[in-house]
């Protein structure tokens, strides 16, 4: 297990059998041997190893979905896209190109904050290309200022076409997120959510791993609160590429951060702008994550990733609460992989 899961805490989850009124004693002893026995047999243990093959092809379909509840009312913003993701040997690892994303469809809802959020689902589908090192640590981006200027170009095209009344505001917001240090944090990130945590965990079905850690706040400058997190394998399952002979586990990570662990940092915030926190103001943070990937390569085929942010104004203000939902299904093309799925296949979980 890699320094990343160093510190987990397991907590065994199991049924008790008891004698209840009414049943026969045979009956009793039957159950309890059946126990015993069940508890003697080998636990399923998950060890997963990063090994990516130089000459991949994944084709990744993704779907983005934000909602925002307020006392205004609810409004949804959607994206669906695609992209094809190969790998190529270097010298120092593996370097990794997300190719450019096509857009298939687009919902933006009249309320202007939804453009904004929208571009910021658009950001998070480009990514530069990057190296990868033997251990399955990403180690640094490559050809930053070309990447920019593509990026700058093509979503500057987007919201100049599509709403020309909120031009300075989305331009900010674009700038802003284009930071070389930014783009590589968004990088890490994915990296991070599809494979990096899990390279070297291993994990034993029926365990939830509990852990304690701390995690960046996007309303409070990304500044990092402490949040309690857990880990868990939930099982082997058919990868989603319709061959049963090749098998994936699903794991799952959550993550809470209280409302108590961010009110220190939003105060500091408001004081540097010469403005009083409001009374009962806060933010609470949900994350969940489900992936089916490879035990033994960590080629990831599907990504469930759950976001919901809780804003609370101040008494009596209705609390803001924002979701955000990604999903990705990743299909392996290159004629080296020796389990292409056939014509057809279901790709759905």
């Amino acid at each position: 297990m890699n320094s990343m899961h160093r510190g987990l805490t397991a907590g065994r989850t199991g049924v008790a059998a008891r004698a209840q009124p009414g049943v026969p004693c045979w009956l009793g002893a039957l159950l309890l041997l059946f126990a015993a026995d069940m508890s003697r047999a080998e636990p399923d243990v998950v060890r997963l190893q990063y090994d990516w093959p130089a000459g991949m092809v994944l084709q990744a379909e993704v779907t983005l979905e934000n909602r925002r509840e307020s006392a205004d009312g609810a409004t949804t913003s959607a994206l669906r896209s695609g992209y094809t993701l190969t790998t190529e040997a270097v010298d120092d690892g593996l370097r990794v190109r997300p190719g450019e994303p096509e857009v298939y469809r687009e919902d933006l809802p009249a309320e202007p904050d939804s453009a904004v959020r929208l571009l910021l689902s658009r950001l998070t589908l480009l990514s530069p290309d990057y190296v990868v090192d033997e251990l399955g640590a990403l180690v640094r981006i490559e050809d930053f200022e070309p990447f920019r200027e593509r990026a700058a170009a093509e979503l500057g095209d987007w919201h100049r076409d599509r709403l020309p009344q909120q031009q300075a505001q989305l331009q900010r917001v674009l700038d802003h997120a284009l930071f070389e240090s930014r783009v590589r944090t968004r990088a890490e990130q994915a990296w991070k959510r599809d494979v990096g945590q899990w390279v070297g965990a291993g994990f034993e079905r029926g365990v939830v791993y509990t852990m304690d850690f701390r995690v960046p706040v996007p309303m409070a400058a990304n500044v990092p609160v402490p949040a309690s997190g857990e880990y868990e394998f939930l099982g082997r399952v058919p990868c989603h590429d319709g061959r049963e002979t090749r098998q994936c586990v699903r794991l799952r990570h959550a993550f809470a951060v209280e409302r108590t662990a961010t009110t220190a940092i939003i105060s500091r915030i408001f004081e540097t702008v010469g403005t009083p926190l409001p009374g009962d103001f806060g933010l609470t943070m949900d994350y969940q994550i489900e992936v089916i990937t490879e035990e033994r390569t960590l080629i990831p085929h599907f990504v469930k990733e759950t976001r919901i942010m809780t804003l609370f104004p101040g008494r009596e203000a209705v609390p803001v609460r924002e979701v955000r939902f990604r999903r990705i299904v990743y299909t392996r093309k290159d004629p080296a992989d020796s389990a292409l799925p056939p014509p057809g296949a279901v790709t759905e979980h």
